[in-house]
C-alpha cells in the first residue's frame, strides 16, 4: 500500500493509516485476494446522529437495523469507530479532509470550510469519478463549504430526511453509466426531536400514555426542558437551583440557534421524567432509526436492480452518536461521552471480505483514505 503523500496542513495526514492497516493485516484478510477488474463505484451513506449501541448488528436487542445488518453481513463491520467530534460540521469536514478539527479549523457554525483543502471527492475527481453530493441541508449546507470538490451537491433548505436524497441520488445514478461514480448520501431522520413519520413513532412503545406523549410526537420544547439536561447547567452557571422561571419558547429557538448563547432572563422549566417517559424517548429515537434504515433497504434493492452492487464499494456510517439521557443531557454537540463519539461504520462491495467484524479502535478521520485505497488511488 503506498503511504499517503499529501501535505499534513492542507490534505491526507501522514497518521490517517490506522484503518487501512486493518484493511490489510488482521488475520484472514479484510480484503479478497482478487482485486476488481475496474475501480468501483462509491457510495457513502450517512446517517446522522446513529450510535453505535442502538444497531442490531452491534449487539442492540431491538431489531433497529435489518438493512444496516444486511450490509455489515456482506461486507466488514467495524464496532469500535470514533467520530471526529460529537456534531456534524466539524466531522464531515474531517470526513472529506482526514484531518481533525483543529487542523482544518471548521468547528463553529460561523466557520467555512477551506477550499484549498485536499478532500476525497476533489482526488476522486481527478481520477474520472461523477461526485455528487445528496444532503439533508442543516450543518451540510453548502453554505459551510462541505461542496468543496463535489461536481454536483443538491442540499435541502433545512434539516432533510432520506425521503428527499435516496431518490435525488437514484435518479443522478440514473444517468451515470459511462464512468464510475462517487455519491454521498445522508438523512437527519434521527435527528432530535426524533419525529419519525407514524408506524414507526409508536414501533417499540405503543403503549405509553406518559407525560411526553403528545399525538404520537414529540417537540424540542419537551427535550430541552428535561429536568437534567446540561442545557441548564450551561445556562445557569452549573447552578440548576436558578431554573425556577416557567419555559418559553423564545428561549427554545435561541437554544436552537446557539445553545450557549441564550440571555439570561430566558429560563426553561423543570420537566421530571419517570423510567417510562425516558424510555418512551429512546423508543422514538429508536423508532426513527428504523426508518432511516429503511431508506437504506430501497437504496440497496435499488442498486441491485441496476446490477450496481456488485461493483459498488457501500459505505455505511452514522457521522457522531446521540446522548440520551445517560449524563443529563438528550442531543449532541456539547459534550464528547461514548454515546456521542462511537458510531456504526461498514464496508461492503468488492474486495471486502464477508461477515468480518473488527472490534480495534478505527477512527472516520481516516475514512478518505481508505476508500481511495480500495479504489487503487494514491493518497
Amino acid at each position: 500500500m503506498t503511504p499517503l503523500k499529501c501535505r499534513p496542513a492542507r490534505g491526507f495526514p501522514a497518521w490517517g493509516l490506522p484503518l487501512l492497516v486493518l484493511f490489510l493485516a488482521l488475520p484472514g484478510k479484510l480484503i479478497a485476494q482478487t482485486a476488481p477488474p475496474a475501480r468501483p463505484n462509491v457510495i457513502l451513506v450517512f446517517i446522522d446522529t446513529l450510535r453505535a449501541d442502538h444497531v442490531h448488528c452491534l449487539g442492540y436487542p431491538r431489531q433497529t437495523t435489518p438493512a444496516l445488518d444486511s450490509v455489515a453481513a456482506r461486507g466488514t463491520l467495524f464496532a469500535s469507530a470514533i467520530a471526529p467530534s460529537s456534531w456534524s460540521l466539524p466531522c464531515y469536514a474531517s470526513i472529506f479532509s482526514s484531518l481533525y478539527p483543529p487542523a482544518h479549523g471548521v468547528d463553529e457554525l460561523r466557520q467555512h470550510f477551506d477550499g484549498s483543502f485536499v478532500t476525497l471527492p476533489k482526488i476522486l475527481g481527478t481520477y474520472g469519478y461523477d461526485t455528487a453530493g445528496f444532503v439533508g441541508g442543516g450543518h451540510l449546507s453548502h453554505v459551510f463549504g462541505l461542496d468543496n470538490g463535489f461536481d454536483l451537491y443538491q442540499d435541502q433548505p433545512h434539516f432533510g430526511s432520506f425521503l428527499h436524497t435516496v431518490p435525488e441520488a437514484l435518479r443522478w445514478i440514473d444517468r451515470r453509466r459511462d464512468k464510475p461514480f462517487f455519491a454521498l448520501i445522508q438523512g437527519y431522520d434521527l435527528h432530535a426531536p426524533y419525529q419519525p413519520p407514524l408506524g414507526f413513532a409508536e414501533m417499540y412503545d405503543p403503549d405509553y400514555r406518559g407525560v411526553i406523549h403528545s399525538q404520537n410526537v414529540l417537540s424540542c420544547e419537551v427535550l430541552l426542558n428535561i429536568t437534567d439536561n446540561v442545557l441548564h447547567l450551561a445556562r445557569t452557571g452549573a447552578n440548576p437551583s436558578g431554573l425556577a422561571a416557567a419555559g418559553t419558547r423564545t428561549a427554545t429557538s435561541a437554544f436552537i440557534s446557539s445553545p450557549l448563547d441564550v440571555p439570561p432572563d430566558a429560563r426553561l422549566e423543570h420537566l421530571p421524567l419517570a423510567e417510562a417517559d425516558r424510555g418512551h424517548i429512546v423508543a422514538h429515537y429508536d423508532g426513527a432509526i428504523s426508518y432511516a434504515d429503511s431508506w437504506l433497504s430501497v437504496l440497496i434493492e435499488e442498486l441491485k436492480a441496476r446490477s450496481l452492487l456488485r461493483n459498488t464499494l457501500l459505505v455505511v456510517a452514522g457521522d457522531h452518536g446521540e446522548g440520551l439521557g445517560e449524563h443529563g443531557y438528550y442531543g449532541h454537540r456539547v459534550d464528547l461521552y461514548d454515546e456521542q463519539l462511537r458510531v456504526p461504520l461498514v464496508f461492503s462491495g468488492p474486495g471486502i471480505a464477508a461477515s468480518r467484524h473488527v472490534t480495534q479502535v478505527v477512527e472516520l478521520v481516516d475514512l478518505a483514505p481508505t476508500v481511495l485505497d480500495l479504489c487503487s488511488i494514491p493518497a
